[in-house]
């Protein structure tokens, strides 16, 4: 940890966001929009090495740094006149990263097909709009932030193009619901190096039911997130004719949506160790 600064880290990521807002700032005249850049947190925690201590206090202070940045954007928007025109949004790509963090009680983190990889945070200040401090609990999922962005720019979609997801508006609004009743996974990827990652899987989720494909072997976990946020129980068994529903929506929904699936990779030899990631094999040299 001696080589990493982590107050200088801390100074670089806040001044890009209000850098970039000041230098967007200057083509409003032009019609241009105000945008922050994207901050930064999953990787921060392996600068500088140290062990498990160590990256989880790095973590901790990259947490912070994007505290203070999210903080400087809204002050520098302020300042600008532009907050009462200004819609923040603020999420995640995945859950925390293990052994870092703690994700209790949903069930691993970063890259796991389980609660813990796939709830995030989504935090909307829309001014004028949302209540401060109000809450939603309809499930929610990122291609819906594209038409939600959209809708609130007052601004149509392509001819002829249909997202994937659906309009946050009414729900920001508090105007009505979301005319679905599941939402939908799909990761044909490998994430073994992760603790807790996942293979190749899909999922869907209707009203409090989850259930897992996983697509190397074919076997399915089914949740009730109701009694069992963390995942602990699966219902498959016990529940054959639910199980096999949701699987069959699932099915439908890939087709529909055309979603690729993995293919089985010719040059694989079984023999050979696994792929190491590069940052780690320099982290075990």
């Amino acid at each position: 940890m001696a080589d990493v600064n982590m107050d200088q880290i801390i100074d670089q990521l806040s001044n890009l966001t209000v850098m970039q807002i000041a230098d967007l700032t200057k083509k409003l005249e032009e019609k241009w929009g105000v945008k922050a850049a994207p901050v930064a947190v999953a990787g921060a925690a392996v600068a500088g090495g140290g062990g498990a201590a160590a990256a989880a206090a790095c973590f901790s202070r990259s947490r912070s740094s994007t505290d203070a940045a999210v903080g400087r954007v809204r002050a520098k928007l302020a300042e600008l006149q532009l907050a009462d025109n200004t819609i923040v949004l603020f999420t995640s790509d995945n859950g925390g990263h293990l052994p870092t963090t703690s994700n209790a009680p949903l069930r691993y983190g970063k890259a796991s097909a389980y609660e813990g990889g796939c709830r995030v945070p989504w935090i909307v200040s829309w001014p004028g709009v949302t209540p401060r401090g109000s809450t939603c609990d309809v499930p929610v999922i990122s291609p819906d932030l594209y038409p939600t962005v959209l809708e609130m720019a007052g601004l149509a979609d392509a001819p002829g193009h249909q997202p994937d997801g659906l309009s946050l508006v009414p729900l920001l609004k508090q105007t009505g619901g979301l005319d679905r009743d599941a939402v939908y996974w799909h990761y044909p990827h490998y994430q073994l190096y992760q603790q807790g990652g996942t293979t190749p899987y899909g999922a869907i989720r209707q009203g409090n039911w989850r259930l897992i494909e996983f697509y190397d072997d074919l076997r399915i976990e089914l949740y009730d997130l109701a009694s069992d946020l963390g995942e602990t129980r699966n219902l498959a068994a016990a529940q054959p004719q639910r199980a096999a529903a949701l699987r069959d929506r699932l099915h439908a929904w890939r087709e529909a949506v055309g979603a690729q699936m993995p293919t089985r990779n010719p040059n694989y030899d079984p023999r050979k160790p696994e792929h190491i990631p590069q940052a780690k094999a320099k982290a075990a040299k």
